[in-house]
């Protein structure tokens, strides 16, 4: 499978649990960009947005717990941010029961995770990763 969505060290937060969890995101929306490369995307879309709807409640609880746990100052704003993805993850659960998965639907799902990645991974997260670092 191409890699269309890269992991790199500037991602990292520096906990194992999340990063690991944050790389089982990107290798499964490479797996959806692939399928959609060769027609597929359609089929592959409930797949992954099912899965979306498991691991925004398992992975940011476990992000929240770290943040408790160690008093992160920035846990309101990065709560904020987690309320507004799952909303985001289960409008896209709305549309498929609605229409399916259709091309319109496809599309969406894919831009929205790329900017998630680069937005949420990319900066909120990495910056719990220095916080937590400094505490592990």
């Amino acid at each position: 499978m191409k890699e269309y969505v890269s992991w790199t060290p500037r991602l990292t937060t520096h906990v194992d649990t999340i990063d690991e969890q944050h790389k089982e995101l990107y290798q499964r929306l490479n797996s959806v960009v692939d399928a959609i490369m060769q027609g597929k995307g359609k089929e592959e879309v409930e797949q992954f947005i099912n899965f979306l709807l498991e691991y925004t409640r398992f992975h940011f609880g476990t992000e929240e717990r770290y943040m408790e746990q160690f008093q992160y100052p920035g846990i309101l704003t990065h709560k904020t941010d987690h309320e507004r993805l799952t909303r985001e993850v289960q409008t896209m659960a709305e549309q498929l029961r609605s229409r399916g998965a259709d091309s319109m639907l496809v599309v969406s799902v894919t831009q929205q995770m790329g900017q998630w990645l680069g937005d949420h991974i990319g900066t909120i997260d990495t910056a719990l990763g220095r916080y937590l670092k400094t505490r592990l």
